[in-house]
């Protein structure tokens, strides 16, 4: 069996993750981009358990603001169970 480099599975795995780009302070499409998360969680069997929309979206911004910047940043996040 051979499996191409640049497969997915390779480099990346296969995994439920989503992202946001933040300008001027402000998370795109957060919200849109949390139910498409919690929706592919959901089709993949990952429990979210105490890891709701509000406490997902909260999560995201204090870490946002953590990073002290507000532009030009780019945020990936997965759910763990």
């Amino acid at each position: 069996m051979t499996i191409p480099f640049d497969d997915h599975m390779v480099h990346r795995g296969h995994a439920v993750f989503d992202t946001c780009n933040v300008v001027d302070g402000c998370a795109y499409g957060l919200g849109f981009h949390l139910d498409r998360l919690i929706k592919s969680a959901g089709m993949a069997r990952i429990p979210l358990q105490q890891w709701d929309k509000e406490r997902l979206r909260e999560t995201v911004l204090h870490t946002i603001a953590a990073a002290g910047r507000r532009n030009d940043v780019f945020v990936r996040y997965t759910p763990l169970p």
